[in-house]
This record gives C-alpha cells, structure tokens and sequence, in this order.
C-alpha cells in the first residue's frame, strides 16, 4: 500500500491495529484503524489498484472508543457511507446513531450527516436500499432491553419507522438480515 498522506504514514509509522477491513466497491477497500490506546480511530477508503487512501471519518475519545471492527455500508457507487459513531444527545449522553458520509465528485471534501438522533441506540446496520433511499437498523429506542427493525429515510427529513414494534406479542428482541438485492428479509424473534 502506498501512503500518499502525512496521516497515513504517521498510522503506518505508530503502534495502530487495523479493525475492520471490507471490500467498499469492486477496487476500494475499507479500513478502520485504532491506535494502541484505543481512543482514536481512523476509517480510510484505500484505492487497491493505486494504493492511495483518503481518511473518511476520524473519531477521538478521552477514553476508549467503542464498536470498532463494525462494518459500514456503502452505495453501489461507493460514494455513500453508512456507519455508527457515539454522537452526544444534549446532556443524556453519547448514544450510538447512524452517520451518512456522502463524498462529493471531484473534490475532496465529504458532507457528514446524522440520519438517526435521541437518547437510545442503533445497535446494528443491516442494509441499504438504494431504490427507495432506505436504511435499515436494529435499535434500543423502544427500551433498553428491546431490539426492534427501523427503517429511515436516506434524504430529506430522515422518517423512520419500526417495522417490528407491533409485529407479535411477546417479540421484542429482534435480529434480522436481508437478501442481496433487498427482494427479501429474515426476521428473527428472540424472545422477550
């Protein structure tokens, strides 16, 4: 790999573990990487035919940061990416929420959004929808011990909706995942 950037070298040249490494298009790679004291995290997408790598998103913590080996989603393109960070709720907290990372063509500045906010988490990102400009979670905003499907609204107002609250009696721990082409989805009930 080629290092086109002071940062690069400075996290080829320190004591830095690579987290998280998954294909982001046909010949660009994700990386997160996360320093030895673990409290601040680097995701870069790495050109794999030139080598070259741009920082997406940085992250830094007065204590250790949290979930790095999750994966993020990306747009067929490769311009869009989906991925959790702890984002600060007013005096609540820091609660883990969605992030949009849309790089604009031709320039080398990205524009960061938050497509979920409030005092609960996602705790996983299943899938993207690029046809009805959808995401869908996994979240704690109905309470604490409960896991319900989200989707949200990729644009705009950012709209979500449960898509499991009031699916079943007594199902109010969700898993789930969904096929390829988004034709279709394995909805899990774990119980109570």
């Amino acid at each position: 790999m080629r290092a086109t950037s002071d940062w690069l070298w400075d996290v080829l040249n320190d004591e830095y573990y690579v987290t998280m490494v998954k294909w982001a298009t046909t010949t660009k790679l994700a990386i997160n990487w996360l320093n030895r004291a673990q409290n601040i995290s680097i995701l870069t997408l790495c050109e794999a035919t030139t080598g070259v790598c741009t920082k997406k998103h940085e992250d830094e913590s007065e204590g250790w940061l949290h979930r790095q080996n999750e994966k993020p989603l990306f747009s067929k393109d490769g311009l869009k990416l989906f991925f959790t960070r702890a984002i600060p709720q007013g005096g609540r907290g820091k609660f883990f929420h969605i992030s949009m990372s849309i790089s604009q063509p031709n320039t080398s500045t990205d524009t960061l959004q938050s497509i979920t906010s409030g005092d609960w988490d996602v705790t996983e990102v299943l899938a993207h929808n690029e046809d009805s400009q959808l995401i869908y979670f996994l979240s704690t905003e109905d309470g604490p011990k409960r896991r319900h499907l989200y989707s949200a609204d990729t644009f705009g107002s950012f709209n979500r909706r449960c898509l499991s609250c009031s699916l079943y009696d007594g199902c109010d721990y969700i898993s789930g995942s969904f096929s390829l082409n988004m034709s279709y989805f394995l909805l899990h009930c774990q119980g109570s």
